[in-house]
């Protein structure tokens, strides 16, 4: 058999494994990402009204809009090369954060689902360290404490400091050096990137 005929053979097989399969629900809505539809608000709206319906979870949801993100792959390595991909990554994550703060009275707040709203809180991290870091700060601002209220407690930011440092940082681009210095004096010890802003943003 000739190479040829066996990259048909090869081609043909493949295309017979992809039959039937369809894009999931949460797939077809993150394809929207970089297009004139894929805006954070009809992202937050198609989202909440996927989840009311039970198309999928919330968490489903996270876990989508972090696979984008980390497929962007800024963060502390610096700006993204493709700053279209950032972009459209940073917007379904905020629409993801954005559902999931208007559905906060329908979603659980026990103690069970403690973990779900770390993973919501460490969304919102990841998504404003690609923004922040992509220089597009006002984004970041509204990604940094994204989510809702929920995990916003003194058990996440002392577990996460490296998310306590960046909205601190964020705060003191934006032009509110006194609050960032605030938030971070207020947690009864301070380690890793949390304590580094501090030392920076004090001159200690």
């Amino acid at each position: 058999m000739n190479r040829s005929a066996l990259w048909l053979i090869l081609a043909l097989f493949i295309a017979l494994c992809s039959c039937g399969k369809s894009a999931s629900p949460l797939d077809k809505i993150a394809a929207m990402a970089g297009t004139p539809a894929g805006t954070r608000a009809s992202f937050e709206q198609i989202i909440a009204k996927g989840i009311k319906a039970k198309s999928f979870s919330a968490g489903d949801a996270i876990a989508v809009a972090y696979k984008r993100l980390e497929a962007a792959a800024a963060g502390s390595t610096g700006a993204s090369a493709d700053q279209a991909a950032s972009q459209a990554a940073t917007t379904l994550a905020g629409g993801v954060l954005d559902a999931i703060a208007s559905l906060k009275d329908s979603l659980s707040q026990n103690a069970e689902y403690e973990l779900f709203w770390m993973n919501v809180g460490r969304l919102a991290c990841r998504a404003s360290e690609e923004a922040f870091a992509n220089q597009r700060l006002a984004e970041a601002k509204t990604l940094a404490l994204g989510g809702g209220n929920r995990w916003q407690n003194d058990a996440y930011w002392l577990r996460y400091p490296d998310h306590d440092g960046l909205v601190s940082a964020i705060l003191a681009a934006s032009g509110d050096r006194s609050g960032a210095i605030s938030r971070l004096q207020s947690r009864p010890n301070l380690t890793g990137v949390a304590q580094e802003v501090y030392e920076k943003l004090t001159g200690r």
